[in-house]
């Protein structure tokens, strides 16, 4: 994706430049924008495989649609301000979502919103599951918190195994998680920080 933010002042001075927090706007290639962002932005990702697009702040969290850019759901506080969220993924399995921190926690979230799920062909067409959904400020509940990074969390990525995930952090470490009995099951200690991890395949990650 060309990631473009249309700004009042330099991108580089923050990415939040209007005292409201109203007149951002997000451009991702032509396929969709943003309107009326959330306040100093601290994060944004886009899961193409849920048709989502997650945009978080220090204090608020929303997820927006990436066909056509709605918000479909804000949650408020999911975590203290100096304590912000670092990364944040889905996990389809459980309907969870799960967010990672500046401290080095990880929280699973009850994922109260339904998400879209491509066609064949890669568009975002019509589903029984997503007709009537519409713009909702959703009531957070936490499931479980993991304990074990010392430093930030910089990195989360979903396993082939849909009741695992994974987390990199700056304390050197790579952690493999159970979502079905909320454990860890494995750590990688590794000779430096690691600042993002993506999963080659079942075995091996980068």
């Amino acid at each position: 994706y060309d990631f473009q933010v249309k700004t009042k002042y330099e991108p580089r001075q923050a990415l939040v430049l209007d005292p409201d927090g109203k007149n951002m706007e997000f451009e991702i290639g032509n396929k969709v924008s943003i309107n009326k962002g959330l306040c100093w932005i601290k994060g944004l990702k886009v899961d193409e495989e849920e048709g989502m697009i997650f945009c978080w702040s220090q204090e608020v969290t929303c997820f927006n649609l990436l066909e056509d850019g709605s918000r479909i759901a804000k949650y408020n506080s999911l975590t203290s301000y100096e304590d912000y969220i670092t990364d944040l993924i889905i996990s389809d399995e459980f309907k969870y979502f799960i967010t990672s921190t500046m401290f080095g926690q990880i929280y699973v979230w009850k994922l109260n919103v339904r998400t879209k799920i491509p066609s064949n062909d890669g568009k975002y067409g019509d589903n029984d599951d997503f007709k009537s959904l519409k713009s909702v400020k959703s009531k957070r509940k936490l499931i479980h918190s993991f304990s074990g990074h010392t430093k930030k969390v910089t990195s989360l990525v979903n396993h082939p195994i849909n009741t695992m995930f994974i987390s990199a952090s700056l304390d050197n470490t790579v952690r493999v998680w159970c979502l079905d009995k909320f454990t860890e099951l494995y750590c990688f200690h590794l000779i430096a920080g690691i600042t993002n991890i993506k999963l080659l395949n079942d075995k091996l990650f980068a």
